[in-house]
């Protein structure tokens, strides 16, 4: 039943993967309730709706109060799309719930677009702190970002954070990415969405893949 209702909402989005504003307002906001969380959704959802700036502006006046959401919706999700956008003018949203939030979903999110913004002074300063002093949880998600993200300022961070000192499943996920190459033209991404998963692409890099390219 999930995965029909899933599809039910993929039938709105076929315009917006041809032009980048596709969606409607109604639509747009519908994303924002996934079904079976971020990893439903699919690339081509992502590079459509991250990539079109007036989305993004409409989803940070619903995290921001500014206009109502849709029902069902989290603010997790919407900073994970703010994330997915890299537009820096999100970059104070990121900041604060990294420092403030007391939702664990949240946090993790927050931290993940420091990292997608980490050739950016003020974030890698604030990844920094984090990894140096946050606490158990913090840390634990800055290694989690830094995983998917990848590039070497972000493996600079990341070797400073033991694997002995982190959950065993993002120990896990640091060692593999370490392991490989860094990326060194792009900034990574992360949860691996619907169709992808997370392996050694061509160059050996760990990230998320086409299933088709594994």
């Amino acid at each position: 039943m999930k995965r029909l209702l899933l599809f039910a909402i993929l039938a709105l989005v076929p315009s917006a993967l041809e032009a980048q504003s596709g969606l409607s307002e109604q639509q747009a906001l519908g994303v924002l309730v996934p079904i079976e969380g971020i990893s439903s959704y699919t690339r081509e959802m992502r590079d459509a709706i991250a990539n079109d700036p007036a989305i993004m502006t409409l989803y940070a006046d619903v995290l921001e109060g500014r206009r109502p959401g849709p029902r069902g919706w989290q603010a997790s999700t919407v900073i994970w799309w703010l994330a997915e956008s890299r537009d820096p003018q999100y970059l104070e949203i990121f900041e604060r719930y990294a420092a403030t939030s007391e939702d664990p979903g949240e946090i993790v999110v927050a931290i993940y677009g420091l990292a997608r913004h980490i050739d950016r002074p003020s974030a890698r300063r604030s990844l920094e702190d984090l990894a140096e002093a946050g606490t158990d949880r913090e840390r634990a998600s800055v290694a989690l970002a830094l995983t998917y993200v990848n590039t070497p300022a972000a493996r600079t961070i990341l070797r400073t954070l033991e694997s002995q000192d982190l959950p065993g499943w993002i120990a896990a996920k640091r060692d593999s990415a370490l392991a490989g190459p860094a990326l060194q033209n792009e900034i990574g991404r992360g949860p691996c969405l619907q169709g992808e998963v997370r392996r050694g692409d061509s160059s050996g890099v760990v990230r998320c893949i086409p299933v088709a390219d594994s």
